[in-house]
């Protein structure tokens, strides 16, 4: 081969090479330019990774609330008791028909008072006696014993209300007890009260509180007086905490008759001692009444009735402490999301930027 025709031969070889590495070059070129924008994505990824994880650091998600969100409990409805009211349905007339009141002499009077005034009392049996006391009602029944008649028959007061067929009982005794068994009065007192229970388990037992003295009787010094009133004191007080522990009611109609110093007002007394007049009668009709129709109306006693109303009141305030608090959690919570925004929006602007 001749020079000249080498020379053309080899200028024809590279002539053909020449755009080939060009295009490898080409090639090579775009292929790094893609790996250099693929770096600047996962920096920048990395950059919001990070800064996600300084939020973290600042509001913290504890296991608990984790655990929260995976498994919050079924709020499960609560089906509030029924109340049955025992009272319910009846009239006070009707209510005092299944009566029976007993007591001595007092207890007599508001016979007398509600038979002259008509009061609603008045259908009620009446078992009383001068004098009658809870030692008496202890007793066996004999031909010089101590008790109400029922019907004409002399018998005992649990027996009477047996026959009678009693719902409810009001009892009202002590003033003849306290004086002569000073240190039985209470127990006797009680333990005529399950007597009446024995023979008639269902009846509903109401203890009215035994009267005080006027401070200065015919009958007794003032010394004496004030020992008697503080004996049929203590008397109430603990019939009252009786009632308390059972199922018994204690009307109090003593409080609204007595003096400033704590004895019965002589305005209410009709004989200088003891027994009351026809203002005072009128004043136990009414806060008996008012008793046995909050029964009626509620099932429950006046005194609970004003407990609830103060406990529904303090429930309503507690309520409203709750409401609050949970509108300033809603606060913090709308505060706390703001922050995540303002920590989260430069990183997203950062990243579009470097992208584009």
């Amino acid at each position: 081969m001749n020079i000249k025709r080498f020379a053309v031969l080899l200028l024809s070889a590279v002539l053909i090479l020449l755009p080939t590495a060009s295009c490898k070059k080409q090639e090579n070129n775009k292929a790094d330019d893609t790996d250099s924008i693929q770096n600047e994505i996962i920096t920048e990824n990395d950059v919001a990774t990070t800064e996600d994880s300084k939020v973290s650091e600042i509001f913290p998600e504890t296991n608990s609330e984790a655990t929260e969100k995976d498994h919050e409990p079924e709020q499960e409805e609560i089906t509030e008791p029924e109340i049955v009211n025992p009272y319910a349905g009846q009239t006070i007339e009707q209510f005092y028909e299944n009566s029976a009141f007993v007591g001595d002499s007092v207890m007599f009077g508001l016979e007398i008072y509600s038979r002259r005034k008509k009061t609603a009392e008045s259908n009620a049996t009446f078992l009383t006696l001068a004098s009658f006391a809870a030692r008496h009602a202890l007793s066996d029944v004999w031909e010089g014993s101590y008790h109400p008649t029922y019907n004409g028959e002399k018998m005992k007061v649990e027996d009477a209300l047996v026959l009678d067929g009693a719902n409810n009982v009001f009892l009202f005794l002590g003033l003849n007890d306290v004086r002569v068994t000073p240190k039985e009065y209470f127990e006797n007192y009680v333990k005529f009260i399950d007597r009446i229970k024995e023979k008639s388990p269902d009846i509903n037992i109401f203890i009215i509180s035994t009267t005080y003295p006027i401070e200065s009787p015919h009958s007794m010094d003032t010394q004496t007086s004030a020992s008697y009133r503080d004996q049929l004191k203590d008397l109430n007080e603990k019939l009252y905490e009786y009632s308390l522990s059972t199922d018994a009611y204690y009307i109090d109609v003593i409080t609204p008759l007595l003096s400033d110093k704590g004895f019965l007002d002589d305005k209410y007394t009709s004989d200088k001692y003891v027994h009351l007049t026809n203002t005072a009668y009128e004043i136990w009709t009414k806060i008996i009444d008012e008793y046995v129709l909050s029964l009626i109306e509620t099932g429950l006693p006046p005194v609970q009735v004003e407990e609830l109303i103060e406990n529904t009141e303090n429930i309503s305030e507690s309520t409203d402490a709750i409401n609050e608090v949970e509108t300033q959690t809603e606060d913090i919570n709308t505060d706390t999301t703001q922050v995540d925004n303002q920590n989260t929006e430069p990183v997203t602007e950062v990243i579009y930027e470097e992208i584009i």
